[in-house]
């Protein structure tokens, strides 16, 4: 895991495959264990994740990527 954020009953974390394609991110429901309802959880990232934040009811991800769940984002979506 190389990083950890938590809101209200909302957990998110970033983790390493191991693969050269990046890292991904999850979103979880601290009650029931169940992954939110993403379009895709987890999201593929085209980098490592180094920062999770939420604030403003949202998720930030900071690191060294350039797209995020196949959107381009320069190191912070």
């Amino acid at each position: 895991m190389n990083a950890i954020a938590a809101t209200g009953d909302r957990v998110y974390l970033s983790y390493s495959t191991g693969s050269p394609a990046g890292d991904r991110v999850a979103g979880f429901d601290a009650t029931t264990g169940a992954f939110l309802p993403w379009k895709s959880n987890p999201l593929p990232v085209n980098g490592r994740v180094f920062a999770l934040a939420v604030a403003c009811g949202k998720l930030f991800v900071g690191g060294g990527f350039s797209s995020i769940g196949g959107t381009p984002r320069n190191h912070l979506a």
